[in-house]
């Protein structure tokens, strides 16, 4: 069975990446915050042909996020698909959550880490698994001393660091994970009607286009494996150079190991 889990699936590309797969006859685990709008998309998504299921988690609190991806049944036949898409955008100040991070770079990287490694052992297992991390193209590099941008506040920064993370990100799991599962990062088009769209911009892309950039990947990646990469306008793609950075890279997927082995100490302290 071909399976997804989709973050932040209720509306804008998210929403669209849920229809398209249901068109495909997919089982959907649908992730978002709002219990009302998760049990609407799941009606579209059975009349469109898909089975779902509805995940109520908050990116903000990455407890929640290990509950959620181990309440999702996997198979040895299934072809399972992580798909984050779950993200903020230019936010005008910098704001803890009550894990202590800044939240862009928590909702947008943390939270996508998190559900990397809670899920990566169990899908070694399926026939076929594959994580997909949505980044963009507006990267920045990071500042290690000064990682989630708390002190050095400035919402492109913030937004760009943390989608740089994310690439450098598969990088470093995909190093870790050499064998049977594919793991990318994708700049699925730019400026796309979403709630993440500032009001001073108009949309350049179309929500249809960012989905057929997803599907030209994952086209790819059955015709031929490949792992570690970021995918833009159709084709593998060279991201900045700081998220080239193998030292940078380690010591960033260094870190947030340990912010995963931390998860799990609270829980058994509790």
């Amino acid at each position: 069975m071909f399976k997804a889990l989709i973050t932040g699936a209720t509306g804008g590309y998210g929403r669209a990446l849920a229809r398209y797969f249901a068109g495909q006859g997919w089982h959907l685990y649908l992730h978002g915050r709002d219990a009302g709008k998760l049990a609407q998309l799941k009606l579209e998504v059975q009349a469109l042909g898909g089975t779902a299921e509805t995940l109520c988690a908050d990116m903000t609190h990455l407890s929640s996020l290990t509950a959620m991806a181990f309440a999702i049944q996997l198979n040895r036949e299934d072809h399972f698909y992580l798909l984050n898409n779950a993200g903020m955008g230019f936010e005008a100040a910098a704001e803890l959550t009550a894990d202590g991070y800044e939240q862009v770079w928590q909702v947008n990287f943390l939270a996508a880490a998190v559900l990397c490694r809670c899920l990566l052992p169990r899908m070694a297992q399926c026939a076929h698994g594959e994580i997909i991390n949505i980044a963009s193209a507006g990267q920045y590099p990071l500042d290690f001393d000064d990682l989630d941008s708390r002190d050095s506040f400035h919402p492109v920064f913030a937004y760009g660091r943390s989608k740089a993370a994310m690439i450098m990100d598969v990088k470093y799991l995909a190093a870790q994970h050499p064998a049977g599962i594919c793991i990318n990062a994708i700049h699925p088009a730019s400026l796309m009607p979403t709630a993440l769209l500032p009001p001073v911009l108009s949309p350049q892309s179309t929500l249809e286009q960012g989905v057929n950039q997803l599907a030209s990947l994952l086209a790819a990646t059955q015709s031929q494996a490949f792992s570690g990469q970021y995918w833009q306008d159709g084709a593998i793609a060279t991201s900045i150079e700081s998220t080239l950075d193998i030292s940078a890279i380690r010591c960033l997927g260094t870190i947030t190991d340990a912010v995963y082995a931390s998860l799990f100490e609270e829980q058994v302290l509790a």
